[in-house]
């Protein structure tokens, strides 16, 4: 009976050894076996994921989390954006953090494209840069004794209008935020006839910028209005009908607006040729920002965290859009 009970006692035991080393980190490797990354995929739900040694793991690219997990650093573990990247996304599951250092991470909207074909198109809005060191998109999330150390968000900039000759392909795209959706496409640049034809840009998805609109050549045409900026996401810059006072008229290729805390669009003057600038993305959340999510957050500590704004793209015969918001609201 002893030597059962031994038998089943040893058995339990490397069960929970297997088990301890296939949720524990032994590398401070980005990638790899070993690495948080790779056990983080190979993580079953429910697991706690560990460290062997007191690391600092600095990563290329964010590390997404999908599913139920708990993550302690046991206060000895620093995870570092290397001012490159931001450091986790979190899509989903209910997701624990703590004991643990998140540092450098850098959330870089992009920036919007640039209108061509001598300032015949609009840029693009730059997009927004949300959450430096993590990005809450949903689930359920509790971070407990985590320090956020010189984390970013920064806006994307507003694409400029150029005088580039014979590029007849797309006016300005709206550029992507890093972790957010893309932004929106301009129209396409042609010579039309039909009366109150219109080339707007297309907007931004959330934390995108909106596409720059296409200027058009001929007598009865509206142009290109700038295209609205998602969440976050500069504007498009507008632009103006050639040959027709339509646009002036109508007001309506004036200003594109940028998503909630993204800068405007820059419009045409009514001269010739004129586009505006794409606005400038906002910066949120230098450390955290929450979209879906619910987060509880528990003796954390927040050290000289930032946020920047895009700023607006240079132009060429039409108006400046705005530049962006470091704005701090739902998040941090």
């Amino acid at each position: 009976m002893l030597i059962k009970k031994l038998g089943v006692s040893l058995i339990f035991s490397l069960f929970l050894v297997a088990l301890t080393n296939a949720a524990q980190v032994t590398s401070n490797s980005d990638d790899g076996e070993g690495s948080l990354r790779q056990v983080i995929s190979d993580s079953e739900e429910g697991d706690t994921i560990t460290f062997s040694d007191s690391f600092t793991i600095t990563i290329a690219t964010p590390i997404t989390i999908d599913k139920d997990i708990v993550i302690d650093g046991g206060n000895v573990v620093k995870i570092s954006g290397g001012g490159a990247t931001s450091i986790l996304k979190i899509n989903s599951g209910n997701v624990v953090i703590k004991n643990i250092i998140l540092k450098d991470g850098l959330a870089k909207g992009g920036n919007g494209g640039v209108g061509r074909h001598e300032g015949k198109h609009g840029g693009g809005g730059g997009g927004a840069g949300m959450g430096g060191a993590i990005y809450a998109v949903d689930g359920v999330v509790a971070i407990e004794n985590v320090f956020f150390l010189y984390n970013k968000a920064v806006g994307g900039n507003g694409g400029a209008t150029t005088n580039t000759k014979w590029v007849t392909d797309y006016a300005g795209r709206g550029g992507n935020s890093s972790l957010g959706s893309g932004g929106g496409r301009g129209g396409n640049f042609d010579a039309v006839r039909n009366r109150r034809f219109e080339l707007p840009g297309k907007r931004g998805g959330f934390g995108g910028g909106g596409g720059g609109g296409a200027n058009i050549l001929h007598f009865g045409a509206t142009g290109g209005m700038g295209a609205k900026g998602g969440f976050g996401g500069g504007a498009g810059g507008s632009a103006y009908c050639a040959y027709s006072n339509l646009s002036r008229l109508t007001g309506r290729y004036q200003i594109a607006r940028g998503g909630q805390f993204g800068g405007d669009g820059g419009r045409e003057t009514g001269a010739e040729d004129s586009a505006g600038s794409g606005g400038g993305g906002a910066g949120l959340g230098g450390a955290l920002f929450i979209q879906g999510a619910t987060v509880t957050i528990k003796d954390c500590s927040f050290i000289d965290n930032a946020v920047q704004s895009g700023v607006a793209g240079a132009v060429y015969k039409g108006m400046v859009g705005s530049s962006g918001s470091a704005a701090r609201t739902v998040c941090l």
